[in-house]
């Protein structure tokens, strides 16, 4: 029990203000475009978001990797490499060995694949038309732009995270 008004958690002066919090504003907007976006991929196309991602990658970077999959996704290896197979045994992606380096996998899409690579970017288009509704082309550019910035910062994390490595 605090001793005083002044020692409880309503006077903390470590409260999170949500209201100008933006990794609160980003994991909000994340999980709810998630959910979203796994229902809408599961209904129209029977697709995982991870083998939704990789089917992306594989029509924007054809031969990409499946290390290049992983930093898509930001999952691990081992879901990445579960999605692949996925794909592959439905036939919507080829999967080929890199003929520079057996250890590497190249992604391609396949016809069937392409089909629904073109109808998800389509959908994907509708959704960030609505997600983005009320802002002008500058706003949607500085967005974009403040994205990209968060993401170059995102490794200066490290030092609080703990995941710094050795040099």
């Amino acid at each position: 029990m605090p001793k005083s008004a002044a020692e409880s958690p309503e006077h903390s002066p470590f409260v999170t203000n949500y209201d100008k919090c933006p990794s609160y504003f980003l994991n909000l907007i994340s999980n709810q475009i998630n959910i979203r976006a796994g229902r809408l991929l599961r209904r129209e196309f029977g697709l995982s978001t991870t083998e939704w991602r990789i089917i992306g990658l594989a029509g924007a970077e054809p031969g990409a990797s499946q290390q290049r999959a992983m930093e898509v996704s930001a999952v691990d290896r081992s879901v990445v490499s579960r999605g692949i197979q996925g794909l592959a045994k439905r036939n919507l992606i080829d999967v080929r060995i890199d003929p520079a380096d057996a250890r590497r996998l190249q992604l391609y899409l396949t016809p069937a694949g392409q089909v629904i690579h073109d109808r998800g970017v389509a959908l994907t288009w509708v959704g960030d038309e609505a997600l983005l509704r009320g802002f002008s082309a500058e706003e949607r550019e500085t967005l974009i732009a403040s994205f990209h910035r968060l993401i170059a910062n995102i490794p200066s994390m490290e030092l609080i995270d703990g995941t710094a490595k050795a040099k």
